[in-house]
């Protein structure tokens, strides 16, 4: 039979039975099977008793037995309290005996006389199918732990659609609890909407438990919750199916998609912007002057639906002159004397306040306005403004339902663009018009056009239709290493060479693809210019056709900007956000982890006290504190990167620390390490165990980058940022330290993972190391960056805020050998701390008192205090799930008695009330897990400071 128990387990049955003749011959009979009878009772309670104390594999039972209570009775206990499998051997046969045994579900049901076979088989199945079950109860309740951990909102349903499970996501996203969803219509909690499907929630259902059918919902799903709010979500309904395909319910997933939706509005509107300014800019600078005004209008009525719209500039005369009031805007205007030239002193209404205010001025009409003129319901003028001055006006009116803040400040925007580009244009015109000669207009106008693009931040090339450089400005020879002169008449792509920053491939030329198609085209993402030194950038860049009066092209002009430090910045926000999310999993985990440690260690400190030097399992409970430790450091250093927790400073000179941790870490290895510090290096706020921490792993890594041997380098100097300083940091004075090895190097696509947690690339890494790092530098408010190149090595670069003033840190109080003495109060929620910490005081020599939570402890302190027996001191959890923690009850003590002596412990050993207990009124501290001497140390200090200056803190 699959799965039996090994051949060499021997299987222990307990037999309960009135007939001591019968149960000895079915003892022997069991023998002879091959199992093991532990025990013979012929009483229910006996068999209870027995049960309990020495658990058996599987219990043969007899109905009728001694005392008060039958076999029935017994079996229904020992099946609720210990779980094991029953089998009844009984001479009962009859309806009503076999309907009481049914409902202790029992795993067999042997009527007396039997043969061995029977029995065997009953009790090889009822052995199985325990296993079984037990197996099942752990996978369920596994999959609960998954389904209440995920991030996804989850709630299930029977074959009827109602309502059997709801995970913590889906009830906070609904608004409702499980037990009030519990055996409610799905239909009822599902209350979506959506203007793709038609599909009702009842029909989407029957589709899903009728048809077996998996529902996507479409991607413009809300979902209504029980509080009325709507929320974006995604969602999926799958069927659950039997072995059979038979379909015994659904499970609905749901995910709240709110700031994705806003993240791709606001994408969206970027993205329609930017496509905005590139079509007005490729009309400015391609479009012939009777063509332009009403091309660059048609752009933006195309993208703000409105019935009438103009656009002006200013001429030199100071009058508004608006081209596009002619054609069926004219034709509408019945007002004599029309024309399209306003002189300012007949500026009015809005958009009169609009240009000479340099405001943007929108209201709802209706409007008073003259006789024939055009009826206006609503209205928005945007100025046009350029270095102070206004230079044109965009108006639109009457649009369906109004202009709101999205049109105006779209509009602002464009205006905003477009000024530099319109002031270019209309001084190009001007200049038109004074010099009367189109060869002498059209020089004048490019040297116009070269001094506004060499004003501006963006490089700009432009080419003829062969592709050979015409112009470039200041910043585009900046970047790309060639001057103008030097450039001008070179193929375009021995200027601008431009590669992919990931696969290192030539990217195609921007000018070849605006020649063949004739339309604006804008580079991908991760492109590099290489400049002519060697030197990368990363850029963005667009290039378009430039079109002469008859929209014949006759170049290219392509605009680009520099990004590298844009993007640096990015992935600085990202991996600091990123690490803030793991820090929070990170800082439980390891909060969780000390607590377990804390029991092990303390276990581990108590047993080495008893056990003489020279034992052999002094050696083993030696070799298993210090792997405890070891497990210690390794929660420390995720609490270093959680959030929430503060290093313990103190104003220090970096010298010795640097140079203690790293010859320490290079103890026994062929590398050595050169230092390069000044005598007058700045002195930093540090915390020193951390900061020997940056320092031992930096060390580290640089060893094992040379396998071989090698020196590494450690160089510290006093810097001062200035405000420009590409590092986000705030100008000041900082200290540098910089680590660098002559190792293999980081490969280029591994150095943004490099500070992940858990990421490495080493076989025995845990991955901790480097993350810790970077959290520790920015928990210091400073910053730590990477260069690294394949085959030449690897720098690590530090920056630290330096300060002025110092601390001497305190004298280490003595640990005392004198036994204690007193009562102490032990308050922690955990049942296996507060008995390894009572061991231990009771060892120490304190009699012990515990607590469970906050309001307790207080409440026993309050007696004791009435009484005669009171407390020497207590030591405190600082957080106590559900209840009253360290922090409040140690104030409300304080009311009570101001020289309360209380330590504070907690495994968040960089919690600030832990780097500053005194500041909340505690006397001490402890971090866990802590050895017995640790904490004979602290209780010592405390008490003795108590005792000599009555001062309990």
């Amino acid at each position: 039979m699959a799965d039996m128990e090994p051949a060499t387990h021997r299987n222990r049955i307990l037999i309960v039975e009135d007939e001591l003749i019968i149960a000895r011959g079915i003892q022997k009979r069991l023998q002879g099977m091959g199992y093991d009878v532990i025990d013979i009772v012929p009483s229910g309670e006996e068999a209870i008793q027995s049960a309990t104390e020495n658990p058996p594999d599987l219990v043969l039972m007899d109905i009728n037995l001694q005392g008060s209570m039958d076999g029935i009775q017994a079996a229904e206990s020992i099946r609720s309290r210990l779980d094991l499998p029953v089998i009844y051997l009984t001479a009962y046969t009859d309806a009503e005996s076999l309907g009481r045994a049914k409902v202790t579900e029992p795993f067999g049901y042997i009527v007396k006389p039997f043969q061995d076979h029977t029995l065997q088989s009953a009790i090889e199945m009822a052995l199985y199918k325990h296993r079984m079950e037990s197996r099942l109860k752990k996978s369920e309740q596994w999959l609960a732990t998954t389904l209440r951990s995920i991030g996804d909102a989850v709630v299930t349903t029977d074959v009827s659609g109602l309502v059997s499970y709801v995970n913590p996501v889906a009830e906070e996203l609904i608004g409702l609890t499980q037990e009030v969803a519990l055996g409610r219509p799905l239909e009822e909690l599902f209350r979506y909407r959506s203007e793709i499907s038609m599909l009702t929630a009842e029909e989407i259902v029957g589709r899903v438990v009728g048809a077996g059918e998996t529902v996507v919902l479409p991607v413009d799903s809300v979902l209504m919750t029980e509080s009325g709010k709507t929320v974006p979500i995604e969602a999926r309904l799958t069927p659950i199916s039997g072995g059979r395909e038979d379909i015994l319910g659904m499970v609905l997933v749901m995910l709240d998609v709110t700031a994705q939706r806003r993240t791709e509005q606001a994408l969206r509107r970027s993205e329609r912007i930017l496509t905005l300014k590139n079509q007005i800019a490729n009309i400015f600078l391609a479009t012939p002057d009777e063509q332009m005004f009403s091309q660059v209008l048609s752009v933006i009525r195309d993208a703000i639906d409105c019935a009438h719209a103009l656009f002006g500039y200013i001429d030199e005369d100071g009058a508004l002159v608006v081209p596009t009031l002619m054609g069926a805007v004219w034709q509408e205007c019945l007002i004599p004397d029309k024309t399209i030239r306003f002189s300012s002193d007949s500026w009015s209404g809005l958009w009169g306040r609009a240009l000479r205010e340099q405001v943007s001025c929108c209201g709802d009409g209706p409007f008073s306005v003259p006789q024939g003129h055009i009826d206006i319901d609503n209205f928005l003028a945007i100025p046009v403004v350029y270095r102070g001055a206004s230079i044109g006006l965009i108006a639109l009116a009457n649009k369906p339902g109004g202009f709101g803040d999205g049109e105006r400040e779209l509009l602002e925007i464009i205006a905003d663009r477009i000024s530099p580009i319109l002031q270019a244009r209309l001084e190009r015109d001007r200049l038109e018009r004074k010099r009367g000669e189109a060869a002498e207009a059209l020089a004048t106008e490019k040297e116009r056009l070269a001094v506004t693009l060499r004003s501006i931040g963006d490089g700009v090339i432009t080419t003829d239709t062969s592709g050979m450089v015409v112009l470039l400005n200041r910043a585009a020879e900046e970047m790309t290493g060639w001057t103008q002169e030097e450039a001008a008449g070179k193929p375009f792509q021995d200027v601008f060479r431009i590669i992919n920053e990931k696969s290192r491939e030539c990217c195609p030329s921007p000018v070849e693809q605006v020649l063949a198609d004739g339309v604006v085209v804008e580079l991908a993402n991760h492109t590099l210019l290489i400049a002519r030194d060697g030197g990368e950038r990363v850029i963005a860049d667009s290039g378009a056709p430039i079109r002469d009066r008859q929209s014949r092209l006759v170049g290219v002009v392509l605009v680009f900007r520099d990004i590298t430090e844009k993007k640096k910045m990015e992935e600085e926000l990202f991996n600091a956000r990123k690490l803030d999310s793991i820090g929070l999993l990170a800082g439980g985990i390891a909060h969780d982890f000390n607590n377990l440690l804390t029991s092990i260690l303390g276990n581990i400190s108590l047993t080495r006290m008893q056990v003489g030097e020279g034992d052999r399992l002094r050696r083993n409970l030696d070799e298993a504190e210090k792997a405890s430790l070891r497990a210690k450091d390794l929660t420390q250093q995720l609490l270093t990167f959680s959030r929430g927790g503060a290093p313990v400073r103190k104003t220090v000179s970096l010298t010795a620390i640097i140079r203690d941790s790293a010859t320490f870490t290079l103890s026994g290895s062929r590398t050595t390490c050169r230092f390069q510090i000044p005598d007058d290096l700045y002195p930093v706020d540090v915390d020193e165990g951390q900061f020997s921490q940056v320092i031992n792993n930096l060390v580290l890594n640089a060893d094992q980058a040379m396998p071989a041997g090698g020196e590494i380098e450690i160089v510290c100097a006093n810097v001062t940022l200035a405000r420009e300083s590409h590092l986000p940091l705030p100008a000041g004075a900082y200290v540098r330290i910089s680590v660098r090895d002559r190792g293999e190097g980081i490969p280029e696509e591994l150095v943004p993972r490099i500070f992940d947690p858990y990421f490495t690339t080493k076989k025995e890494g845990k991955g901790l190391g480097l993350a810790t790092v970077y959290s520790i530098i920015r928990n210091h408010d400073g910053h730590i960056s990477v260069s690294s190149s394949p085959g030449q090595g690897t720098a690590f670069t530090i920056h630290l805020p330096a300060t002025v003033s110092g601390m001497v840190a305190a004298a280490p109080v003595e640990t005392s050998t004198t036994p204690g003495k007193g009562r102490i109060l032990v308050m922690d929620d955990e049942e296996s701390i507060r008995e390894v910490a009572g061991e231990m005081l009771s060892y120490l020599g304190y009699e012990v008192v515990f607590a469970r939570d906050g309001a307790e402890a207080v409440e026993l302190y309050r007696v004791a205090q009435e009484g005669e027996h009171t407390f020497s001191a207590l030591l405190m959890d600082l957080t106590i799930p559900g209840g009253m923690g360290g922090k409040d009850a140690i104030a409300l003590l304080r009311e009570m008695d101001q020289s309360v002596v209380a330590v504070v412990s907690s495994g968040y050993s960089n919690d600030p009330i832990m780097a500053d207990y005194r500041a909340y009124g505690f006397s001490g501290v402890i971090t866990k897990p802590y050895r017995l001497t640790e904490l004979k140390r602290v209780l010592d200090g405390v008490i003795a400071r108590q005792e000599n200056t009555g001062d309990a803190a």
